[in-house]
């Protein structure tokens, strides 16, 4: 792929084009924040080509930084080696001496004629009976000799002290004629008990240091490199196949990368299809190892499209694609790709909660966050902790039976404590509740109360640090040792704590295996609370208004009588402070990358998540004024004011003068037109209105409806989106065959931090206009 490269703060970054100014600050800031290991905070308006700068400086960062570490390596290598070279030729003098002395003794002793004297700084000369005539030559050859490392034997002497002298040793000059330096030695000097013990024993040393030694003839082995890893994050799979498609099809980076997601996109199981329930459902299937793809996984890592040395940038689609093709798991593939990763994609919870980025193993990377105007909201969730009165009661049993099986049973009898503790509390019918509704009854506690609640239940900073904290460690430890002894037990159950089915409804474990250890579901039901309460009582900080705890009894029944009904209860703990989860996760990476269109003010933004932005930067929209018109519509056609408060939206006035305004915008403008309002509500009480006066039969004769549904049933939506494109490609077709045809485009009602509202792309005629009723409602 052809493209320009630039130097931007001292980095070669290649960008498929001349990029606009505002992508240039981008990466500017960018590679400026990692340089630095600081962090970033960026603004740049939707459209203006954020993702490509994003993804551009962030690589030409990494192949920058990789290339000074090894070659920072690689000097500290020839340094190393250098002074390790030094030391042991030092030390070869030093034996060399102390044997030639002692040579030297014999000698002045049985031979009168030796008078040579011995300089330690000259090079060294030593008598044609010397011991050390022949081994010099073999010190210096480096890696002549495989059994240099092992004890000489006399017969391997007899075969060294016959060779040439080596070159540092002149015969001529040194003690003795230049016959006798060529003397075999004498079988009298051979059996020398003295000399043998001098030559097994203090030339051994330097002879092993020596072999260490690199040849300085030759270039050292270059040393590995650490990759610095980058995690590039946003809130939906759509927009991650948005950044990984800018990647794959404007850019020549090609990193080895990995895409982390759940079963619930990458299981291909045919059996699984329509399930619920995929992450009990596939353990099961491979605990009575009825799963062929978990073990055809290998298939799927050695594709062309996959494997990691082809050079192929893949997406979500092309693993399951490559997977049915060959039969493989693209789940457990996944999982393996990600430790050989450069390049990591993945939504952002993955890495903001805290018990999902324990498993990543987060350390010293790079976090980039795109679309990070929800990072508070996702944070304070992240924070949260919500347990109910039969995950509890599940939990206390189990802990029951694997105390009287005697295993751990102080560690385990401390958890007990804590889980019957606040599962009595919540099932007290002498509690008060506050807020009484009809199927619903809550009681708040928030600041001081918390901890004094929490004290009466012996559950404080000391309990937790000197007992509770420890046992949970020896309990997860415990569990993590039994699963990896199990098969049947998947111990790398990572995923299945992002979209698995709610605890209390998962199956319970086989009998003997509940008897060893607790279940993944029981473990992670605990590590939330765990979590919880070490941030409540986190040591040097003030947290009694960052969480509000809250007990909740809601009508709870399988009929529809009444006089059936029976009370659930549940625990929540609700964060509202972000910068409890976001400051420890910045804590911990190399720099933190932050971007989106609308973050503004930035300054209120980074003080919400207690985190210091180095660099911070609003940059202006790529698209001229011009090519954008933003109007407000104060008055209905009906003369109606039309204040989108919640008051005025209840009545009819209201309802009928919206309904009027949107029929004008709609006949006014061509193929797609996207409508906003505040809740799922809202939209219905206007569209049951407009049903009944003909609004909606007349919006409808112009453009196709689309209404954005509740739930998280995720086929449902992506059917629902791609009927809407079909929409729009039907009235272009139209509109090129000039056909006359009323209907133009389709009409989608949404809803402000819905579904639609982000990760979707809208582009050109897909969305020709976007009428926004009311104000967001915000997030509680």
């Amino acid at each position: 792929m052809s493209s320009i490269t630039m130097p931007i703060c001292g980095v070669q970054v290649e960008f498929p084009f001349k990029p606009y100014p505002a992508q240039i600050q981008l990466m500017a800031k960018i590679i400026q924040a990692l340089k630095k290991k600081e962090n970033a905070l960026l603004e740049s308006p939707t459209g203006s080509g954020k993702s490509l700068a994003i993804l551009c400086a962030s690589l030409a960062w990494q192949r920058h930084r990789v290339k000074e570490l090894r070659e920072q390596r690689e000097q500290e290598y020839i340094e190393a080696n250098a002074k390790a070279k030094a030391q042991a030729e030092q030390l070869l003098r030093e034996e060399i001496a102390l044997i030639a002395n002692n040579e030297n003794k014999t000698m002045d002793n049985g031979d009168p004629a030796c008078t040579g004297a011995k300089d330690d700084t000259a090079p060294i000369q030593i008598g044609p009976h010397s011991l050390l005539r022949g081994i010099l030559p073999d010190l210096r050859s480096d890696a002549e000799d495989s059994d240099d490392f092992q004890p000489i034997q006399v017969s391997k002497r007899r075969k060294i002290f016959n060779q040439a002298p080596a070159e540092a040793f002149d015969p001529v000059s040194s003690c003795g004629t230049a016959s006798d330096a060529a003397a075999p030695l004498s079988s009298q000097a051979l059996q020398t008990p003295s000399d043998v013990s001098l030559l097994e024993t203090q030339s051994d040393v330097p002879l092993k240091m020596h072999k260490q030694v690199a040849d300085p003839t030759q270039s050292p082995k270059e040393p590995p490199v650490k990759m610095p890893r980058i995690f590039v994050c946003s809130r939906t799979h759509k927009q991650i196949q948005q950044l990984i498609g800018e990647l794959r099809n404007n850019t020549s980076y090609r990193p080895r990368m990995a895409v982390l997601g759940s079963r619930e996109q990458l299981c291909i199981h045919p059996k699984l299809a329509n399930s619920n329930t995929k992450d009990d459902d596939c353990k099961k299937l491979r605990d009575k190892n009825a799963c062929s793809f978990s073990h055809r996984k290998g298939k799927v890592l050695a594709h062309p499209k996959i494997a990691p040395n082809y050079g192929n940038i893949w997406d979500i689609e092309d693993i399951n694609k490559v997977g049915r093709s060959v039969q493989g798991c693209p789940y457990f593939a996944s999982q393996t790709l990600y430790n050989q990763a450069e390049v990591i994609f993945c939504p952002y919870n993955y890495v903001i909660s805290p018990l999902l980025r324990e498993r990543l193993e987060i350390g010293e990377d790079v976090i980039i966050i795109d679309e990070a105007h929800n990072i508070e909201d996702i944070s304070r969730s992240s924070g949260s902790f919500e347990v109910s009165e039969s995950e509890l009661k599940r939990i206390k049993k189990h802990l029951r039976e694997i105390t009287e099986a005697g295993i751990l049973p102080e560690q385990h009898n401390h958890i007990h404590f804590v889980v019957d503790s606040v599962l009595e509390w919540i099932l007290d019918t002498n509690e008060t509740y506050t807020i009484k509704e009809y199927d619903r009854h809550i009681r708040l506690w928030s600041g001081q109360d918390i901890f004094e609640k929490l004290t009466s239940m012996r559950i404080n900073a000391m309990t937790l640090k000197e007992f509770l904290l420890p046992a949970f460690a020896a309990v997860k430890k415990h569990t993590n040792e039994v699963s990896r002894l199990d098969p049947s037990d998947d111990v790398e159950e990572f995923f299945m704590m992002t979209e698995g089915a709610p605890a209390d409804a998962r199956s319970e474990p086989s009998n003997s295996r509940s008897a060893r250890c607790l279940p993944s579901a029981d473990l992670k039901v605990l590590d939330g609370l765990f979590m919880v309460l070490g941030y409540l009582f986190q040591e040097g900080k003030n947290r009694q208004d960052d969480y509000s705890m809250v007990l909740i009894k809601k009508i709870h029944t399988n009929t529809t009588y009444a006089r059936d009904a029976s009370w659930a209860y549940k625990l929540a703990f609700w964060c509202h402070n972000p910068g409890i989860v976001f400051s420890e996760l910045s804590s911990m990476t190399h720099s933190m990358v932050l971007t989106s269109g609308t973050l503004s003010p930035l300054d209120t933004f980074a003080t919400e998540l207690e985190t210091k932005f180095d660099h911070c930067i609003e940059t202006n929209h790529v698209i001229d004024k011009s090519q954008v018109w933003i109007k407000t519509m104060p008055i209905a056609p009906n003369g109606s004011v039309l204040k989108g408060v919640f008051a005025t939206m209840e009545t009819l006035q209201y309802q009928d003068g919206i309904g009027q305004a949107l029929q004008q915008i709609v006949d006014a403008v061509p193929f797609g037109v996207l409508c906003f309002l505040p809740s799922y509500s809202a939209m219905d009480k206007l569209l049951n209105r407009w049903k009944t006066t003909g609004i909606y039969d007349s919006l409808a004769s112009k453009k196709r409806i689309f209404t954005e549904p509740r739930g998280d049933n995720k086929s449902k939506f992506v059917k629902l989106i791609s009927d809407f494109y079909s929409s729009i490609r039907e009235s272009e077709q139209i509109q090129a065959d000039d056909r006359d045809k009323t209907t133009n485009g389709a009409l989608f009602f949404a809803v402000y931090r819905g579904k639609v509202s982000e990760g979707i792309d809208f582009s050109n005629n897909d969305c020709r206009a976007v009428v926004a009723i009311g104000v967001p409602y915000p997030n509680l």
